[in-house]
């Protein structure tokens, strides 16, 4: 039998686009200017004629499998995501739930790890301990309600933020979708996470295979803006940290990268 050891990868998996500009990939520089679909974005007070402090922003992913493109100079036994296309996997602009809050909570109230439980001040206070711990690296994933220094996600799965920055509005929007993917198969646990709520009871063992799992498993996953450094969502941005402007559109590019823990010259990769 052959001998294997665990090793470990960060490799990048998606690009997000986030827009007020309906039907704008950002990370494909088209901006088709249909709002067909989907509706006008609003990132900043006063902006579009708006008066509340709810913002609201278009977005969508990109599968990008740039590991693909060098998979034959490496050898198989280094397991890294191997997709062979660039499609788009998500557009909010083509999406009914995004655009609607009340769907979007309707849906979430069925769901058994929904969160609308968790819409509540002694939830929210539970996200202070995620913000520190995800400013220094290691976000809980038990608190998959959170999205660290940035509060409380709510119970949608919705474009809607508070009026805020832009960036880090963008990083909640993800994260939030990102969640929704889990809970359908699209993103699996690819690591070797730890949940406090299920200390005790069985979790997918990822070692040797992409297993399903219905929560967000934050400590898996990095975001990185097109032109910044990689951070664990939830990580307190400061201020050299912000590089929006009126003047950029407030239409930003993120990368996405994943944790992949796996058994090296075991594992047969795919």
């Amino acid at each position: 039998m052959p001998i294997g050891f665990k090793a470990s990868l960060v490799e990048p998996i998606l690009g997000f686009s986030s827009s007020n500009t309906p039907m704008n990939f950002v990370g494909l520089g088209m901006n088709v200017g249909s709002d067909t679909f989907g509706k006008q974005g609003t990132s900043r007070p006063g902006e579009g004629g708006a008066t509340n402090t709810t913002g609201f922003r278009q977005s969508n992913f990109l599968i990008f499998p740039f590991m693909s493109m060098v998979g034959l100079a490496l050898p198989d036994i280094i397991c890294f995501d191997r997709l062979a296309d660039m499609t788009a996997t998500y557009i909010s602009d083509v999406d009914p739930m995004y655009q609607s809050a009340d769907l979007s909570v309707r849906m979430n109230q069925a769901k058994p790890f929904g969160r609308t439980l968790f819409v509540n001040p002694l939830a929210d206070l539970a996200c202070l301990a995620d913000c520190a711990a995800a400013t220094a690296g290691f976000p809980i994933n038990s608190l998959y309600w959170c999205d660290g220094c940035r509060g409380n996600m709510g119970a949608t799965d919705t474009g809607y933020t508070k009026i805020g920055d832009p960036i880090e509005n963008s990083e909640m929007i993800a994260l939030r979708l990102m969640a929704q993917m889990h809970e359908t198969s699209q993103l699996r646990k690819t690591s070797d996470a730890t949940f406090a709520f299920l200390e005790g009871q069985s979790i997918p063992d990822s070692m040797c295979k992409d297993r399903f799992f219905p929560v967000i498993i934050k400590d898996q996953y990095y975001i990185q803006l097109a032109y910044g450094k990689a951070k664990r969502f939830g990580a307190m941005r400061f201020h050299y940290d912000f590089k929006s402007t009126p003047a950029d559109g407030d239409d930003h590019f993120f990368w996405i990268w994943r944790t992949r823990d796996y058994c090296m010259g075991q594992t047969h990769c795919k």
